[in-house]
């Protein structure tokens, strides 16, 4: 039988969300992203009678096989539905999301009862064509050309389009002559964003709080201080009553305090490190029969590593809970109080989280160890564990952020090194930009390496994976956390420094932080003439080498630290509430 695989992507999708500041347009780009999954469905309906998602090939004429946010995969029985089918989405793209790019393939391949290589060829295909597709077509910047000259767009730069109010949240060709219109100029991509802001709110605010069950009631969620009523006739777990639109109205809050009032804001990127060689593989692990066999196999572990991606956030929320020195924002009026963590992008293989500074390394390290034991049941026992790699960049309110999501991808790439330094682990990397003047990881990683090549910086730091020896000892998050806690320790200064409860007084950690950049030798004296004064209890954690009292360990001929690490990260890791863990 005919078959035909239709593939489905958005690309650029960072640049679309990070071109500008504005939160709001971050929120409405990153819905606009996920809605690529309703165009599709829309078109579907419209092209095909009868379909619904449960409609299956061959039974059907069309079958959504998976969905995630942009990301789909069809398949049809007719070559002129699926080649309509790009046409129709990625017209409906152009005509609601005007900077995104949006690009289709159509691949044919005959259906087989017994095997599933037609289907699992096709897509193979699929992904090797569409970028050899994409570059054939114009990009989406050629669709705002520069002349006649316009006036610019506030927010992203490019050629304003429209007059837009942000007050009633209308466009307008031409300015009001209300005295109390204020339009400012904005671009076709910069009034879509906005546009789609409010849905997008909606959107967040359901991957947040959680599922819903038919009574209108929720799970708590983490971030709540509401009483919660258990179900005494099932004895369920407890749930409470939801007011969509005031969880909507706290997603707004926490994005209104991270573009005006959070002092650092960082960007988190997390990648599943192997996942397409896994879904590529699925036949060597399990028995299929042919085609449907497979694709049936395929929806499955796509649906369910998705699910396992929402649960991960969830819990990495949850873990929130047990560091009292993160802020937690309160809308005006409003009984709860939000965790300052915003979800641009979750699904699949891929989350890009926006959170206030503090949040970010505790956030991070818990999502990579909740989605690693959320994954570990698809996985066949033959097969490694399924693991992330993730990026997180500290920056100030006002840095630009698609330099920011840059420098996080960058770290990401960066912490990957454990796939071959430490298999079977998660890892992270991260770096709190103090200053603008070089902001390439290349560039900022050089500033910390010695001209001798000892290294100030021992990242990336594995989260999960307690058994890998060797490389990870000395790079394992219970170090990093160790370090820190033993920068502010309880060791009390004998020499009435105002600094008391410090195991070292941050005068002293300045000075020991200078050495560092002197060399091996004058970092190492430093730490001598501190262990020598203010004793050993608390400052073991620091050392490389309890024997020696030396700060760095030999790797490969050079020296290594992870003292500039711990003190970078000292302010954006908070004491842990063993209390709050254990409720």
């Amino acid at each position: 039988m005919d078959c035909y695989l239709v593939l489905l992507e958005t690309s650029g999708n960072q640049n679309f969300i990070f071109d500008t500041n504005k939160r709001r347009e971050n929120v409405g780009a990153s819905h606009l992203i996920a809605s690529l999954v309703a165009w599709t469905e829309e078109s579907l309906k419209g092209l095909v009678r009868g379909w619904t998602r449960r409609s299956r090939v061959p039974a059907h004429t069309a079958e959504l096989v998976t969905a995630t946010s942009g990301d789909v995969k069809v398949l049809l029985t007719d070559g002129e539905r699926a080649r309509e089918l790009v046409t129709r989405v990625t017209r409906k793209a152009l005509e609601v999301a005007s900077g995104l790019d949006v690009c289709g393939v159509v691949i044919p391949f005959q259906w087989d009862d017994e095997d599933p290589d037609p289907v699992m060829d096709a897509i193979t295909t699929a992904y090797a064509t569409l970028p050899e597709v994409r570059t054939r077509r114009a990009g989406p910047q050629s669709r705002f050309p520069r002349l006649p000259i316009v006036d610019q767009c506030t927010s992203s730069g490019l050629p304003a389009a429209y007059l837009y109010d942000e007050t009633s949240g209308r466009r307008s060709p031409r300015r009001s002559s209300a005295a109390s219109a204020e339009p400012v100029p904005r671009s076709h991509p910069s009034a879509a964003k906005l546009e789609a802001a409010r849905d997008g709110y909606d959107r967040l605010a359901r991957v947040t709080v959680g599922w819903i069950d038919p009574n209108g009631c929720r799970r708590p969620a983490p971030w709540e201080k509401a009483a919660a009523v258990a179900d005494e006739d099932t004895g369920s777990e407890p749930r409470i009553d939801i007011d969509e639109d005031e969880a909507r109205k706290g997603i707004e809050a926490v994005a209104d305090y991270l573009e005006r009032h959070a002092e650092w804001v960082a960007v988190v990127h997390a990648d599943v490190n192997g996942l397409g060689a896994v879904l590529r593989n699925l036949t060597t692990r399990q028995t299929v029969e042919g085609c449907r066999g497979y694709v049936d196999l395929l929806a499955v572990y796509s649906e369910r590593i998705d699910r396992a991606a929402h649960e991960a956030f969830r819990a990495a929320l949850d873990e929130l809970r047990c560091y009292p020195g993160i802020k937690k924002v309160r809308r005006p009026g409003a009984s709860g109080s939000f965790f300052p963590v915003l979800p641009l992008i979750l699904g699949g293989d891929d989350l890009t989280v926006v959170c206030d500074g503090p949040a970010a390394l505790p956030f991070t390290a818990a999502f990579l160890q909740a989605f690693e034991n959320r994954t570990a049941a698809l996985l066949h026992p033959k097969e490694k564990q399924l693991t992330a790699a993730a990026g997180v960049a500290v920056v100030k309110q006002h840095y630009p952020f698609s330099s920011a999501y840059q420098l996080a991808d960058d770290l990401t790439d960066e912490a990957k090194r454990v796939k071959v330094k430490a298999v079977g682990a998660s890892a992270l990397s991260f770096h709190v930009l103090y200053d603008s003047a070089a902001t390439g990881l290349d560039n900022l990683r050089a500033r910390t390496t010695l001209p001798g090549g000892d290294r100030l910086v021992a990242q990336p730091y594995v989260v999960t994976g307690n058994d890998n020896a060797g490389w990870a000892d000395g790079r394992r998050w219970s170090d990093l956390l160790a370090r820190v806690t033993a920068l502010r320790g309880t060791v009390d200064p004998t020499d009435g420094d105002s600094d008391r409860g410090r195991a070292l007084p941050r005068s002293q950690t300045h000075t020991l932080r200078a050495g560092l950049f002197l060399g091996r030798d004058t970092a190492d004296g430093r730490f001598q003439l501190l262990r020598n004064r203010y004793g050993r209890s608390g400052l073991s954690a620091l050392a490389a080498n309890s024997e020696r009292w030396s700060l760095f360990w030999e790797e490969g001929g050079v020296h290594i630290t992870g003292l500039l690490d711990a003190m970078d990260a000292e302010e954006f890791i908070g004491d842990r509430d063993e209390t709050a863990a254990s409720r």
